[in-house]
């Protein structure tokens, strides 16, 4: 297979070939060139020239280094660079077959029979024995359906999936790494179908066991799916490159199940909009989030059911307690919200938007 690279790629090859330095797009970031989606950044490098010499390079050259395990989002001049003493070795140790290529400048790939095959097939399968590859790295499972969340036509094996659905353990993983997973699967463009995976392997259950209560829980006349399933279409209705807000949709009905009452003879969820920020607050702080975020999903939570026309003194209020940014945030989840229901009655979301970009705009003057 010979593939030709597009800028920042080639910009990359070029600025190490000048020096004399040999690198390899590898893995995942080989497989966005491979099937002509846009890069993704950090993009991760594989070299096998002297690691110090290499960063120097790069640093003169205007990239920034970014750490192994660091989760940013698009950035042309971010680079993650891996040193292998052989490129063979580097591929060896890659737990699924399509992640088990790379290429160099000149755009030629490397890789067995078996991974070109499954590349092109868009086919997710371990190397080797794939009960080994889950059980020493139980992250694998995790990193499989994060996969399926980049590359929209990926699909698991019936191996893998089986395998996962037997064993769908990951207690003896950190959950900072854990942690990272789920912020990439969240912001792939496919996390709609991998957060369905997510469920029917039990995976949610290991993760996220609140949420897993979620499942089968029936809602009222405005929904036709349970609170899960409409969590996660409203994570597909917001932006892919805002990880607060595709967590806040995630939880944001979260405690749906405890809160669910019959009134007037009404199916209704009282107070569910605090009682989920609370709880999803404590779940991210497990996790390891910094505060930041886990304020910034906490405020996302708990005012997504502020939907009716609002007084500018409750705006200002809402404006003082979590800042433009995140104001204009949560009428963006109210808005995926009710795209995700047959809801149709009128709301005060658009005007209470209007109204806050003119009350910016009079602050502004003062």
């Amino acid at each position: 297979m010979q593939i030709q690279f597009s800028s920042p790629y080639s910009h990359l090859f070029r600025t190490l070939k000048h020096r004399h330095l040999t690198a390899y797009l590898a893995g995942e970031d080989l497989l966005y060139a491979i099937y002509g989606l846009p890069p993704m950044s950090p993009f991760t490098l594989v070299t096998t020239s002297p690691i110090f010499v290499a960063k120097e390079a790069l640093i003169q050259a205007g990239y920034t280094l970014a750490a192994e395990d660091s989760f940013v989002f698009a950035h042309p001049n971010i680079v993650r660079l891996i040193y292998t003493k052989s490129i063979h070795d580097y591929l060896e140790r890659q737990p699924f077959t399509i992640v088990a290529a790379a290429a160099d400048e000149t755009g030629a790939v490397l890789a067995s029979q078996q991974s070109l095959c499954d590349i092109k097939q868009h086919h997710l399968s371990c190397q080797g024995h794939t009960v080994d590859c889950l059980t020493n790295e139980p992250i694998n499972k995790l990193i499989a359906l994060r996969l399926v969340a980049q590359f929209e036509k990926m699909v698991l094996s019936d191996e893998l999936y089986a395998a996962i659905q037997q064993n769908p353990s990951l207690d003896q993983v950190p959950k900072t790494i854990i942690a990272r997973e789920i912020n990439r699967l969240l912001t792939a463009d496919n996390t709609a179908t991998a957060l369905l995976l997510l469920r029917d392997l039990r995976l949610l259950h290991e993760i996220f066991p609140d949420l897993a209560s979620c499942i089968g829980v029936s809602q009222n006349e405005y929904h036709t799916k349970d609170v899960y399933e409409h969590s996660v279409d409203v994570v597909a209705n917001v932006p892919s490159d805002k990880l607060e807000l595709r967590m806040a949709a995630l939880f944001h009905d979260l405690c749906k199940p405890q809160c669910k009452k019959q009134i007037n003879g009404k199916v209704r969820f009282p107070h569910h909009d605090s009682a989920s920020a609370d709880l999803c607050a404590a779940i991210l702080q497990k996790y390891g989030y910094p505060q930041n975020f886990i304020d910034t999903v906490h405020h996302l939570i708990a005012y997504h059911m502020k939907k009716q026309a609002m007084s500018d003194e409750e705006l200002l209020k809402i404006l003082h307690h979590c800042g433009p940014t995140v104001t204009e945030d949560i009428f963006v989840l109210q808005a995926a919200d009710n795209a995700a229901t047959m809801d149709t009655r009128p709301y005060g979301i658009t005007a209470n938007r209007q109204r806050v970009h003119t009350l910016l705009k009079q602050l502004h003057k003062v």
